[in-house]
């Protein structure tokens, strides 16, 4: 008896997830992304102010869209 199960991918995961479900773990995964951003940038400049870290981080993710800060 062959006892072959089909590997679940993070695609299928995704998909049984409601749309509340989807967003709260994008929104989930873009926190997580954003504070080792921060981590990375304050090991990388110890010299700097928290808010520039912060405002350092935020152009990371912004792109040119951050030019307003």
């Amino acid at each position: 008896m062959s006892t072959t199960r089909k590997a679940v991918t993070q695609q299928d995961i995704y998909r049984a997830m409601t749309p509340a479900e989807r967003v709260a773990a994008g929104c989930a995964l873009h926190d997580f992304a954003f504070q080792r951003m921060v981590a990375y940038l304050r090991d990388r400049h110890p010299d700097k102010a928290e808010r520039e870290i912060l405002v350092m981080a935020t152009r990371r993710f912004l792109g040119d869209a951050a030019g307003v800060l």
